[in-house]
């Protein structure tokens, strides 16, 4: 009679578990499918280094080596880390990766024009080095990024 009423009491509380065990793991399957992507990004500024909002940035730009970052205000920093990480951290509807040496944001496409061999130039409001390209393979990918 007893390990009757063991058994059923094992039962109840493992039917019990198991349904936490299920909530717990649809908690867990919500919070990973929300994908937390970087607000903020530490420049270096003369001899400091400062926090800077990533909705502030309008162009990650590699020139001779270094990435550079160009802020809507026009203002530009360093940053010392590769373009890939820092790509692989930012929401890819918010910014996309034209070429090796470019990543932009979509708020700072103001035109977009057809360019030599089948590529595309991108014309913003910031002033940079360099004419902003989207390399061959990329141009068809970039116009439905843009549409979005």
């Amino acid at each position: 009679m007893w390990k009757k009423k063991a058994f059923l009491k094992f039962e109840a509380l493992k039917s019990s578990f198991s349904a936490d065990a299920r909530i717990l793991e649809m908690l867990k399957q919500s919070l990973a499918s929300q994908p937390q992507y970087r607000k903020t990004l530490l420049v270096q500024y003369r001899e400091s280094f400062i926090p800077l909002q990533i909705s502030e940035i309008a162009v990650f730009f590699v020139d001779n080596e270094i990435l550079y970052v160009y802020t809507f205000d026009q203002q530009k920093y360093a940053v010392y880390r590769p373009l890939g990480e820092i790509e692989a951290e930012l929401n890819s509807s918010e910014f996309f990766r034209i070429s090796r040496q470019a990543l932009i944001n979509r708020k700072a496409v103001k035109e977009v024009q057809p360019y030599f061999n089948r590529k595309v130039s991108i014309h913003t409001p910031i002033k940079l080095p360099e004419t902003l390209v989207v390399s061959r393979l990329k141009v068809s990918e970039f116009m439905k990024w843009l549409e979005e």
